[in-house]
Order: C-alpha cells, then sequence, then structure tokens
C-alpha cells in the first residue's frame, strides 16, 4: 500500500468514527428525549382523565416525535456510516481535520485536491505522482483517528440521569 492509499484510509476512519459519534450521541438524547416525552404523556394523561381524541394525539404525538428523533439521531447516521445516504466527502472531512489540526489540515486539502487533478495534468504525470506520494508520507504519521474523542459524549449524559432517576 503506498503513502497516499495510508492517507485515504486514515480520512476513512476518521469519516467512520465521525459517524460512530455521532450515533452514540444520538443514542443517548433519543434516550433521553423518549423518557420525557414518555414521562410527559403519562402525566397529563394521569392527570388529566382525557376523552379518547385527547389520548389519541397525545399518542400520535408522542410516536410520531420518537420516530422522527430516532430517524434523525440514530437511523440516518447508522445509514450513513454503511456509505447509504449522503456522507462526509474526503474534503469536508479534511476541512474537519484541519480544524482539529491546523498544521496538517491545508496540506491534507492540497494532496486530495492534486490527486483529484491530476487527471488534468497531462505533461508530467510521474512528477505529479511523485509530490503526492511525498506529501502523502509526511501526513501519514499523523492518526486523524485520534481526533475525535467519543468519551465527550459523557456531557450529554447529564441529560439523561434525571430522567432515568425520576422514572425510576
Amino acid at each position: 500500500m503506498n503513502q497516499f492509499q495510508k492517507v485515504i484510509s486514515q480520512v476513512e476512519l476518521f469519516i467512520r468514527k465521525y459517524y460512530k459519534n455521532k450515533i452514540l450521541k444520538g443514542i443517548i438524547l433519543f434516550l433521553g428525549l423518549f423518557l420525557s416525552s414518555y414521562i410527559l404523556v403519562s402525566g397529563l394523561e394521569y392527570l388529566g382523565r382525557f376523552g379518547k381524541s385527547t389520548r389519541l394525539f397525545l399518542l400520535i404525538t408522542f410516536i410520531g416525535l420518537n420516530l422522527i428523533l430516532l430517524f434523525r439521531f440514530i437511523i440516518i447516521p447508522l445509514l450513513n456510516l454503511n456509505k447509504l445516504g449522503k456522507r462526509l466527502s474526503m474534503m469536508e472531512a479534511s476541512d474537519m481535520i484541519g480544524k482539529i489540526f491546523p498544521d496538517i489540515g491545508d496540506k491534507l486539502k492540497n494532496t486530495l485536491q492534486l490527486n483529484n487533478d491530476k487527471g488534468d495534468v497531462s505533461n508530467n504525470l510521474e512528477l505529479v505522482n511523485a509530490s503526492i506520494e511525498q506529501r502523502a508520507q509526511k501526513l501519514s504519521v499523523v492518526s486523524f483517528e485520534g481526533a475525535i474523542d467519543l468519551s465527550e459524549n459523557k456531557k450529554y449524559i447529564k441529560y439523561l440521569l434525571p430522567v432515568l432517576l425520576l422514572g425510576a
């Protein structure tokens, strides 16, 4: 595997970890919102003693809201993780990596652009390939996957804990 392919695989690993992070965050937020809405609807029903039409409205709203949240927070990132739907491009990922590693971002983006544009360069393809390999060799020492910290999702647990304690 040449150096450029290693860089591409590192960017792919970054994209996969990005979507795994979104799924983990989505699960935590979905559970918190699901349990909150369940407690709210159950409490309203218990206190209100509503008629059939109001109870039906509450049920449809509860189901609809939670289906929307499920799709938004879990299913869409899961599909993106499996390369279905609109996914982060290499350029978008390089922009994100550039924000995390400022000294690497421009080099990565330029290397990707040079690789994309090498079909347009007809006169000295060997020189372009050598330049890509040289740049990729400098970039391959950095692990882009480490830029995303899954443990940062712990801050969202504070929204889930009160609901779990209230429901218990």
